[in-house]
C-alpha cells in the first residue's frame, strides 16, 4: 500500500496481520520493554478523503475523540484523552496526544500492579488516500523510556 518507515534499530514485528477492508495491524517488538506492544494501525481508504487545513484539524481531533469514546466503551476504567497536539509528519498534518487510565486488567504478562495509571500514546497522521494510527499502552515509567524511539519511527513515516 505505499505506507513506508523504519522501525528502531533492535526492534522487530512481533506480528502483521490484515483485518476488514484494506486494515492492518503492525505490532513491533521493543526487547528492552518486552510487555508493551508499539502499534501502528492503518487503513486504506477506498475513496480519497479531500479535505482542507481547518477541516483536517477538525478530522484529527474528532478522530482522538472517537478512540476516547472507544476505549471507556471497551471497558478501560477512567479513560481520559491529554492535550492534543497538532503536528506535521513529512508534509502530512498529524495529532499527537496521551490519555491515561486505571489498569484493571489480568495479563499475567504484566508488570503494571492492578490500580495502577497507564498512559496511551497516540500519533494520527491525515492523508487523502489513507488513515494511520501508531499507539501504544504501557506504564508511565516503559512509556517516558521507550516514547523517544518511538517517535523516531513515527517521523519516518510517509503515507500515500
Amino acid at each position: 500500500y505505499r505506507i513506508t518507515g523504519k522501525y528502531p534499530e533492535g526492534w522487530s514485528i512481533r506480528e502483521s496481520g490484515r483485518w476488514g477492508a484494506k486494515e492492518n495491524n503492525v505490532r513491533f517488538f521493543d526487547p528492552e520493554h518486552p510487555t508493551v506492544w508499539p502499534t501502528l494501525y492503518y487503513r486504506i481508504d477506498s475513496e480519497p478523503r479531500q479535505l482542507s487545513g481547518a477541516e483536517i484539524d477538525h478530522w484529527l481531533r474528532e478522530e482522538a475523540a472517537k478512540k476516547a469514546e472507544s476505549r471507556l466503551h471497551s471497558g478501560l476504567i477512567g479513560y481520559t484523552n491529554g492535550d492534543l497536539v497538532a503536528r506535521n509528519i513529512g508534509d502530512r498534518s498529524a495529532l499527537t496526544w496521551t490519555a491515561t487510565y486505571a489498569f484493571h486488567g489480568t495479563n499475567p504478562n504484566s508488570t503494571t500492579p492492578r490500580g495502577d495509571s497507564l498512559e496511551e500514546y497516540f500519533t494520527l497522521i491525515y492523508s487523502p488516500n489513507c488513515t494511520a494510527l501508531f499507539f501504544v499502552q504501557a506504564s508511565k515509567v516503559d512509556m517516558a523510556a521507550m516514547r523517544p524511539k518511538f517517535d523516531e519511527m513515527i517521523k519516518s513515516t510517509i503515507l500515500p
